[in-house]
């Protein structure tokens, strides 16, 4: 069992303990007339000498921050356009969470069920706290790393009625994991709590564990993803700053999740209930290729080289008509931008546009 508790700072204060020279009396006196006239200045309204009362400093305007990337700033309400999380005014400074994880057995066996438990407390009441808000569609998002990077499982564990997630899991191999909680209490802030275990019987040292692959910046093609990494600069240099951008594609494009919600849902009668099963994975997947597009349109105007080209026809088919299969682009404003964009270019016409139609008119 682990715990993880916000560090607590305490502070000490005290008085000189010098005794006054004076009679008691006198000093109480004192004391009255001092307050006496901080209240009758107080009360007075300040003036220049030009005769004009000073101005009361007036109040830091609001601003609207997104709380899983506080970097993203508005000056009006809206949504984030990274995580499509409500941005929130005035948001509060980071607060900790004291976070439990239990283990059954606790032993943590490899190559067997271990029923994991998270449980997360009030830093002022020590109650638990069952009410959590939904951040990528999940209340909690649960990451578990081996130490030689081979394994990698991103789960959602299922909040219980008595505010604590449960999950069971099964480590493929005996070795050290870490565990990453990433969760947002309701009335809080953003947590993301880490946990360093050990499987039953393991001996072989941390240090001896570290993996050093060899410097490999080539695209991957993963199950469903293809990524790119690159650094700047190109040549990272030690105890100075290097930027790593990601370009994460969907391999499978927009079509399997957007084209087949469309057919289903707007030219097949009955289509919804003879597809229901399915529309809850082609909704993911469809907001999930969704991100990717609007970080890349938050950069860019369009999708290669700078201008418009085939790319950018060949996404806007689907991408435009995504309201029509229960798809909501109202998180997305760089990608509405770009839909914009291309309506404006020359020759542009709608799909139902037909030449013979126009012709005969």
């Amino acid at each position: 069992m682990t715990w993880h508790n916000p560090r607590e700072q305490k502070f000490a204060y005290g008085v000189d303990g010098r005794r006054s020279e004076f009679p008691a009396k006198l000093s109480l006196l004192g004391a009255s007339v001092v307050i006496l006239l901080a209240c009758a200045i107080g009360a007075a309204p300040q003036t220049y000498s030009s005769g004009e009362t000073a101005t009361q400093p007036q109040p830091a305007p609001v601003e609207f921050v997104c709380p899983m990337d506080p970097e993203v700033r508005s000056k009006t309400p809206g949504k984030c356009p990274r995580c499509g999380m409500t941005l929130e005014a005035n948001i509060l400074e980071p607060v900790a969470y004291p976070t439990r994880f239990k283990f059954d057995p606790p032993q943590i066996p490899a190559e067997r069920t271990v029923r994991l438990e998270i449980q997360v407390s009030d830093p002022k009441t020590g109650k638990a706290v069952t009410q959590f808000q939904i951040v990528h569609e999940k209340q909690i998002h649960l990451f578990i790393v081996s130490e030689n990077l081979e394994f990698f499982a991103h789960e959602h564990p299922e909040l219980g009625s008595d505010g604590v997630f449960r999950y069971d899991m099964t480590l493929p191999r005996p070795g050290t994991y870490k565990l990453l909680a990433d969760f947002y209490p309701q009335g809080g802030t953003p947590q993301l709590i880490p946990d360093v275990i050990t499987t039953s019987g393991y001996t072989r040292s941390l240090a001896a564990s570290i993996v050093r692959p060899e410097i490999d910046l080539g695209p991957k093609r993963g199950k469903n993803m293809n990524v790119e990494l690159s650094v700047e600069p190109a040549q990272p240099l030690a105890g100075k700053k290097t930027m790593l951008f990601f370009r994460l594609n969907p391999s499978e494009g927009l079509e399997p999740y957007l084209g087949a919600a469309f057919f289903w849902l707007t030219m097949v009668k009955g289509g919804r209930e003879l597809q229901m099963h399915a529309l809850e994975d082609w909704m993911e997947k469809g907001y999930q290729a969704f991100s990717v597009m609007e970080k890349h349109l938050a950069v860019n105007d369009f999708f290669a080289a700078g201008h418009y080209t085939i790319a950018d026809i060949a996404l806007y088919g689907y991408t435009h008509v995504a309201h029509e299969c229960d798809f909501e682009l109202a998180a997305f404003p760089a990608i509405r931008a770009w839909l914009n964009r291309v309506v404006d270019q020359p020759g542009h016409v709608p799909m139902d546009w037909h030449p013979a139609a126009q012709a005969a008119e």
